[in-house]
């Protein structure tokens, strides 16, 4: 009676993203191309300078100095070598700004972070532009240098989702809206049905599925067991499942 009443509950199913279906959910080279290709407002994805001053939108919630006057960027560059040879994920420069950023994922923030930022600095100096330094990560970095800022996916998924239209039907979109959920499933987690975990909530019930689960772990393993069995069986008289 118990399995008959909860044998409707399912775990949900999300459909998987282009970058879970190619197998670099988490490459942080994969992420920066793409964020660049659309940060880029040069790039033919129809989305222009959002995706950039959005980034300068997010920034400024972070620090009133932030103009958000700058209208595109000017140039967007992977892997900018710095003069001790270290790279810096991606560099944008605009007419007021020179912003490098520095993505992490899964790794640590290990990377000479002044090294970065003497680089942009230096630059900036040359071009008489304002330097900015982003770490973008999961989580919050607690960073009081000047013109350093640390921002998370998911703070810049929010921004994307507010400021673009993801109804449109063309493959950038698509494109847009699997990098964002892909962001969204850096933070990992499952996702249950309410009735699932509505049934968790009742110790007596919660306590008889543990009982199931574990009875069918057991059962698992005599089969198991069994086919072992019966692959030695078969390898040692391959004889016996021939026909006559």
């Amino acid at each position: 009676k118990f399995l008959l009443e909860y044998s409707n509950i399912e775990f949900s199913k999300e459909d998987k993203n282009i970058f879970e279906i190619s197998g670099f959910p988490h490459y942080e080279t994969v992420f920066n191309n793409v964020l660049a290709f659309f940060l880029d407002s040069s790039e033919n994805h129809n989305f222009k300078n959002i995706v950039y001053k959005s980034l300068l939108e997010l920034l400024k919630s972070k620090s009133a100095k932030i103009d958000l006057c700058d209208e595109e960027t000017w140039e967007v560059n992977r892997e900018e070598i710095t003069e001790n040879g270290k790279l810096i994920d991606i560099l944008i420069k605009s007419e007021n700004y020179i912003i490098g950023i520095e993505t992490k994922i899964n790794a640590s923030l290990t990377n000479d972070i002044d090294d970065y930022y003497n680089h942009i600095e230096k630059i900036s100096k040359e071009s008489r532009q304002k330097p900015i330094f982003v770490i973008l990560s999961k989580k919050s970095i607690n960073e009081n240098r000047k013109n350093i800022f640390s921002i998370t996916h998911k703070e810049l998924k929010s921004i994307l989702e507010k400021n673009i239209n993801l109804n449109d039907n063309n493959k950038y979109t698509y494109l847009l809206k699997d990098f964002l959920e892909n962001m969204n499933n850096f933070y990992g987690g499952s996702i249950m049905n309410k009735e699932f975990i509505e049934l968790l909530k009742d110790e007596e019930k919660a306590e008889k599925l543990t009982n199931i689960f574990f009875n069918v772990l057991e059962v698992r393993k005599e089969l198991e067991r069994k086919a072992r069995e019966l692959k030695d069986e078969l390898n040692a008289n391959p004889k016996i499942f021939k026909s006559s």
